[in-house]
C-alpha cells in the first residue's frame, strides 16, 4: 500500500477507537440509558464519511482535469498507487475514460 492509504487505515482506527471510548464513556456516566447515544454517535460518523466522500471526490475531479485524465499524472500527484486510485475513483462514482 501507499503512505496515503496508511493514512486512511491510521484515521478510521482513530475514528473506530474515539467511537468505542464514548460509547464506554456514555455508559459508564448514565448506565443502560448511555447506549441510546451510541445510534447518535454513529450518525455523527456518517456525516463526517459523507464530507470527506464529497472532499476527495472533489480533489480527484480537479487532478483528473489538470492532468486531463492522465491516470499516471493523477496517481503521482495523489501519491497513490494506479490500482488504489482506480478503486477510489469507483468507491466515490467518478467515471474514468479507460
Amino acid at each position: 500500500g501507499s503512505l496515503g492509504q496508511g493514512r486512511h487505515i491510521d484515521h478510521a482506527r482513530e475514528f473506530a477507537q474515539a467511537g468505542a471510548a464514548i460509547e464506554h464513556a456514555a455508559c459508564a456516566v448514565f448506565g443502560e440509558a448511555g447506549k441510546a447515544l451510541a445510534p447518535r454517535h454513529s450518525a455523527q460518523f456518517g456525516r463526517v464519511r459523507a464530507a470527506r466522500d464529497e472532499f476527495e471526490r472533489q480533489y480527484f475531479e480537479y487532478h483528473l482535469a489538470k492532468a486531463a485524465g492522465n491516470m499516471s499524472k493523477v496517481a503521482e500527484n495523489a501519491q497513490l498507487e494506479r490500482t488504489h486510485l482506480y478503486r477510489k475513483l469507483k468507491q466515490l462514482g467518478i467515471k474514468t475514460k479507460q
